[in-house]
This record gives structure tokens, C-alpha cells and sequence, in this order.
């Protein structure tokens, strides 16, 4: 509803009467903004929505609801019907709106001086919306409203007194302006989350800290015994490890927001990434005891389109991988259930609500479960890498260094 990759607006009109004012068109508001909107019911006046800054939410704000009064009629009166018949249509007196542009304090005088003084959570949001190209795509990703980003993004712009994006139907688009703040701000946060890491040595008196972003199946299958042997080896470094998807992983290593990235290898790197190869792992399809297919010795993907499956998220590397595969066989993957997590997969499976698809190395600790059956799968794209990527512009730490190293020779 509304147009919230353009928001934040100093106004909506609203033609159509609703019951309450619609959250999505508050959100759009700019701070001081106004809302008017017809009432439901038809005898109730139209009602104003004014957004102020003092509120329980002062990153949304909070809204003050005033009546707008009906427009005063002119009395028609006469001795003859004739009489009123000539008067004039009565004219309605035209509500104005105040000013509520946005107003950043101290910009222009920032701007005549040649300051430029941004915050980095600004930036960081800035670049979210430069890499994905969609004000809506980034607000989900950073967990915040479309209108702050937008918000958030004005300021941005008046500060410099530049446009950073051209707008579009299909999103945002970077001006020449914006491909040089980029640049700098990716060249910035590189810059910041080296010095943390290098000055933890002094802050908290361990030898060095290596952060690691690594989709799930790496997580579950690989990485505890090589992070437990590499820190009996360097017992001082400290070590940062955050699960994502294969996508969210490959974000954070393009923005220099972690040192090593661990994820699957079926998808497109960029160039400014180093690719290493890491592991491969084997797909296997789960079923329930006494499945039909619980008696085959392999079954090819089209074979298992026939019943229901327990998929994972779509936006995982593998519910991607799947949903790839059912499109190029122009099939349809029936998922009655979705889950996040492996285990949670497998749990479903054990009740009888379908069959499931699973790296071979998740299934370790079900092996001798009488109430499941593995059996492979014989498609050749079910053998999936898995890489390690870093940022190729030999920044990383003597720390990190030496976990890239471990990773890649330790099994």
C-alpha cells in the first residue's frame, strides 16, 4: 500500500474512507507529516493524522488525531424559489498543509564549511541498498522500515548536497555520487574492522580474532572439529562464528563485514572475492519407514517429485538448489511443510509427514534410526561444493590468515 520505496512523504491524501487509518501509510510519514483520510462513517467528519517525534516509538513516532470540520454553507434564502436558484455554489474553504520538508540541522552550514560527518549505521545501510538495488529488499535484510531507510537516505543526500540514487519502479540505481560513496564506505568499513581486530589485543588481551560467516551445512558438518583443532593450536585467538544463508554470507564478505565466508558453491562470485574450494558433501533423500521408496538402493530427484516434501527455506542454499532442479525438469516440488533447520526436517520426516532432501553428513547421529531411510541420490548435481571466499584485496589479518590456512589443509 502507499509507495514506500519513495517515502517519506510530508503528506498523503486518501480518497477512500477506512475504519482506521492504515499502518503502512504511517509508516510513510515523514516526522511532522499529516495524514488525511476520510471516516467510515458517512456522518463522521474526515480526520486528520499529524506524525510528531515525541511518542513510546520515537524511531516511528506517534500520531495526534484531529477532526477536520465540514466546510460552512452559505445560507440560501430568498422570498422566491427563483432567488435561491441564482445564488452561487457554495465555496469550501481549501485546507493547507504546513511545510514539513525535511530539515537536517546543521547540513548546509556542514556543506559551506566542507564537513561531512556520517554516522555508520547510515552508511552501513546505505551500502545494503547499493548492493541489493531495492530500498524494500534492504529493509527486510537490516530489519528496519522502508520509510527509516528512506528517511535515513534523504538525510544522507541533503548532507551532501548530492542525489545517491536514481529511483524506479523496479528499485534504486546508484548516481555517480553514490558509486563514489560506495566505494569509500566499503574501503571504511574494511578499514574499521581491521584496526578491531588488531587493536583487541590491547582491549581485551587475547593474541588476535578472526571473524567467519558459514551457511549451516558447513556449520553442522565440517566446521566443529577444524575450529576445535585450530584453537588447541592458537588457544589466544579468538574466534567469531555466525550462521547465515549462503547469500547472507556472501553479502557480509563483499561488504568486508567478516574475514572468512564459508558457503555453498553453486552460485556467482564477484571479482572482488578470492574462491577456494573447501568440501564436498552427498545429497541424500530421507523417508519415513516403510516409504515406497524406503526399499530403492538410489532414486533420481524426479522420482521423489511425486510425493510430498519437507523442504527447507528457499532462500537456503539448498531449498535454491532444489527448486533449480524441479524448474529444469518443468516439475513442480510439492512442499506440504517448510522448515529452518535440519533437525527440524528430519523430526517431520519421522512422523510420517513426507520425505526430505539432506547433505549425507547432517544424518551422522540417525544412523540405526528403525524409524528413517536414507537412500542416495543419483543426480549428478547432487554431489555439492562447498568454498571458502575472501575479499581480495590482502587485507586480512595475521590471525585470519592463519585460519584461512587451517581450513583449507586440515580435514
Amino acid at each position: 500500500m502507499g509507495w514506500p520505496d519513495a517515502a517519506p512523504f510530508d503528506a498523503i491524501l486518501v480518497a477512500a474512507a477506512a475504519p482506521a487509518p492504515p499502518p503502512a501509510l504511517r509508516e510513510q510519514l515523514d516526522i511532522g507529516g499529516r495524514l488525511l483520510i476520510p471516516s467510515a462513517k458517512t456522518l463522521q467528519p474526515a480526520s486528520r493524522q499529524d506524525r510528531t517525534k515525541g511518542s513510546r516509538d520515537l524511531q516511528r513516532g506517534g500520531f495526534r488525531r484531529r477532526p477536520v470540520p465540514p466546510a460552512h454553507r452559505r445560507t440560501m434564502r430568498g422570498p422566491k424559489r427563483t432567488d435561491a436558484r441564482r445564488q452561487p455554489f457554495p465555496i469550501r474553504p481549501r485546507l493547507t498543509l504546513p511545510d514539513c520538508r525535511l530539515r537536517t540541522s546543521g547540513s548546509t552550514q556542514q556543506r559551506q564549511n566542507g564537513m561531512f560527518h556520517p554516522d555508520f549505521t547510515t552508511l552501513r545501510i546505505f551500502l545494503a541498498v547499493y548492493n541489493l538495488g531495492n530500498i524494500s529488499k534492504a529493509a527486510a535484510r537490516e530489519n528496519i522500515a522502508s520509510s527509516a531507510i528512506s528517511k535515513r537516505l534523504h538525510s544522507l543526500e541533503s548532507e551532501l548536497g548530492a542525489p545517491l540514487f536514481y529511483r524506479h519502479s523496479r528499485g534504486v540505481e546508484a548516481t555517480p555520487a553514490g558509486e563514489m560513496l560506495a566505494k569509500h564506505a566499503a574501503t571504511l568499513f574494511s578499514q574499521i574492522n581491521r584496526m578491531t581486530s588488531e587493536m583487541s589485543t590491547f582491549a581485551s588481551g587475547v593474541a588476535g580474532q578472526v571473524r567467519i560467516h558459514a551457511h549451516t551445512s558447513a556449520i553442522v558438518q565440517y566446521m566443529p572439529s577444524q575450529i576445535a583443532s585450530f584453537t588447541k593450536a592458537y588457544p589466544s585467538v579468538k574466534i567469531i562464528l555466525v550462521e547465515d544463508s549462503s547469500l547472507g554470507v556472501l553479502q557480509a564478505t563483499i561488504e568486508g563485514l567478516t574475514d572468512i565466508g564459508i558457503l555453498a558453491g553453486n552460485m556467482a562470485f564477484p571479482d572482488a572475492l578470492d574462491v577456494f574450494d573447501y568440501r564436498h558433501d552427498k545429497l541424500v533423500v530421507l523417508v519415513p519407514a516403510g516409504h515406497p521408496l524406503s526399499t530403492s538402493g538410489g532414486v533420481r530427484f524426479a522420482d521423489t517429485l511425486g510425493f510430498d516434501h519437507v523442504g527447507l527455506a528457499v532462500t537456503s542454499s539448498l531449498g535454491t538448489l532444489l527448486a533449480g532442479a524441479a524448474d529444469a525438469l518443468s516439475m513442480t516440488l510439492k512442499t506440504c511443510i517448510e522448515v529452518k533447520t535440519f533437525e527440524s526436517a528430519v523430526r517431520m520426516v519421522e512422523a510420517g509427514l513426507g520425505i526430505t532432501i539432506l547433505p549425507d553428513g547432517v544424518l551422522a547421529d540417525k544412523v540405526g534410526n528403525d524409524r528413517v531411510c536414507a537412500i542416495p541420490l543419483l543426480d549428478e548435481w547432487s554431489t555439492r561444493p562447498h568454498v571458502i571466499c575472501v575479499r581480495n584485496d590482502r587485507q586480512l589479518t595475521t590471525a585470519a590468515l592463519f585460519m584461512l590456512d587451517h581450513l583449507r589443509s586440515v580435514p
